[in-house]
Order: structure tokens, then C-alpha cells, then sequence
């Protein structure tokens, strides 16, 4: 959510194609090991992942963009990360 109070929706790409993935991957399975359609196979599903990756990439640059194109001046505050560790720890202990 923006501060203008717009409600980004992730898309979720892992889901869209997780039903072919999975098929993908069960027929892997039954292959022998380091054969030429276990390889074929294995190279078909490196593709899929490297689609949703870059699925996602392209999302997030289409995300900044839009959030970035009608802005004029953009405000960054300073996080104290460490302070919230330090706490975390010590509750931990």
C-alpha cells in the first residue's frame, strides 16, 4: 500500500505455472539419471524457473517505474536495523 493509499497486488507467477512445473518435475523423476531425456527434461524446468525469475524481475522494474514516474521529490528515512537486533537479542537470551 501507498501513502496515496493505492494497493499494489503481488502477482503470484510461482502459482501460475506451479502446476507445470510439478508435472515437469514427476516425469523427471522416472528418468534415469544423466540420460538424454532426464537432461532434455531438467533443461525444460531450468527454463521454467528462469521464466518466473525473470517474471518477477520485470515485475518489480514495471512496479518502480510506475510508483516513481508521477513522483517529484522522494523522501528517505534512516533505519536503525541494528537497534531492533540488539533488542531481538537480548529478548532471545
Amino acid at each position: 500500500m501507498t501513502s496515496d493509499g493505492e494497493f499494489i497486488e503481488v502477482p503470484k507467477f510461482f502459482r501460475l505455472c506451479e502446476h507445470r512445473l510439478s508435472k515437469l518435475q514427476v516425469r523427471l523423476a522416472k528418468k534415469q539419471k544423466h540420460s538424454k531425456s532426464w537432461k532434455i527434461l531438467k533443461r525444460k524446468i531450468a527454463k521454467l524457473h528462469q521464466l518466473i525469475a525473470r517474471q518477477r524481475l520485470d515485475w518489480q522494474f514495471k512496479l518502480a517505474y510506475h510508483l516513481f514516474s508521477d513522483i517529484s521529490v522522494i523522501f528517505a528515512r534512516r533505519f536503525a536495523a541494528l537497534k531492533f537486533t540488539s533488542t531481538l537479542q537480548s529478548e532471545i537470551s
